[in-house]
């Protein structure tokens, strides 16, 4: 099963990533401009994870994905006008991905960082995601067990047949 982690630069898609697959959490990552791919199961489903480093990537490796996980910054969440951002950006991603990906895949949306601020306005990000009917999920890399963060992989390995969640 292809999964493709999308998201805004410095929003924490490859320390989830690693934290999920390698259970390791990197403090200083380098700025990467290739694609990583792993393959893990969760499960029984063998997942093949692709993290694309800058957003022209990220729209080569979406064809095919049957889930993808748009991860945001959820320690920027501390400001109304950030939220605002936020909100718009989302839309964005969820129509540019109705548009171009087919069949539709299973979308989920996870904020990071959750340990280095309070997000104040995570109740918007939550009731937008309930509109869309798409599945909420906050993590930190840094402090959540291997457990917490793979709660999204598992969600998407249970729900990968059902199509009362993907882009509707």
């Amino acid at each position: 099963m292809k999964v493709c982690v999308v998201g805004q630069k410095k929003a924490g898609k490859s320390c989830f990533v690693r934290r999920a697959v390698l259970n390791k959490f990197y403090d200083r990552l380098l700025d990467e401009h290739n694609v990583s791919v792993y393959n893990k199961n969760f499960i029984g489903v063998e997942m093949e994870i692709w993290d694309p480093s800058t957003s022209e990537q990220q729209n080569t490796v979406l064809q095919g994905s049957q889930a993808i996980i748009i991860v945001y910054d959820a320690s920027q969440l501390v400001y109304s006008a950030t939220t605002v951002d936020l909100l718009q950006y989302l839309q964005l991603e969820l129509d540019h991905l109705k548009k171009t990906i087919v069949p539709r895949p299973l979308l989920v949306v996870v904020g990071t960082k959750s340990d280095l601020y309070p997000c104040l306005h995570l109740q918007d990000i939550v009731r937008w995601c309930d509109e869309k009917m798409v599945r909420h999920f906050l993590v930190s890399a840094r402090f959540d067990d291997i457990y917490a963060v793979c709660r999204v992989f598992r969600y998407i390995a249970t729900t990968r047949n059902k199509t009362c969640c993907a882009i509707v």
